[in-house]
């Protein structure tokens, strides 16, 4: 299975998917609080917050939902937040969340508390159907991630989400590492 930077809304499109793994991807309660039943020594690791260019990748998504907001403005500054979902000391999901700049500032401070809590539980937020990619070593995205694969040649499955905050989009990528063993 190669990489695509397509993301793709039907995750049979992948041949052959394992069973545990289509469940995880596409399980639309809190991954946080998942893990954190399976895993007693849960750590949410925040590896940076800072402003940065998005992914050729997530522009694609953004200006497919939003066309009004990116088409005719792609060149802008994103707050992007970039963690690992560790158990037993050990990365088993990398997320990274990219957060227009009109609505950055309700989640600057977030540090290393779950986005999802204030998405879902405070806010009261929907969150959008799943699309899903394989990662693999020539993609962008693995860079992010590959010091918490296995093998540096490993693919890995992800899934994209958006949640709408004051008419902007907020996209959550989550990786599953080559830790992660699928319970």
């Amino acid at each position: 299975m190669k990489s695509s930077l397509i993301w793709q809304a039907d995750i049979h499109a992948f041949a052959s998917i394992n069973p545990k793994i289509q469940a995880w991807l596409q399980d639309s309660d809190s991954l946080t609080e998942k893990l954190q039943n399976y895993y007693p020594e849960f750590q949410l690791k925040l590896l940076s917050q800072k402003w940065n260019k998005i992914l050729t990748s997530e522009m694609a998504v953004l200006k497919k939902i939003f066309p009004q907001l990116y088409v005719k403005k792609p060149e802008q500054d994103f707050l992007i937040r970039q963690i690992y979902l560790c158990c037993q000391n050990k990365p088993m999901i990398y997320a990274r969340t990219v957060i227009p700049k009109p609505i950055a500032h309700k989640f600057k401070t977030l540090g290393t508390k779950p986005i999802g809590k204030i998405l879902i539980d405070k806010l009261n937020l929907p969150r959008s159907k799943f699309f899903y990619r394989l990662i693999d070593p020539a993609d962008s995205l693995y860079a992010y991630v590959n010091f918490a694969t296995k093998r540096p040649t490993e693919t890995l499955h992800a899934r994209l989400s958006w949640f709408e905050v004051e008419q902007y989009p907020l996209l959550i990528t989550e990786v599953f590492t080559g830790y992660f063993d699928y319970p």
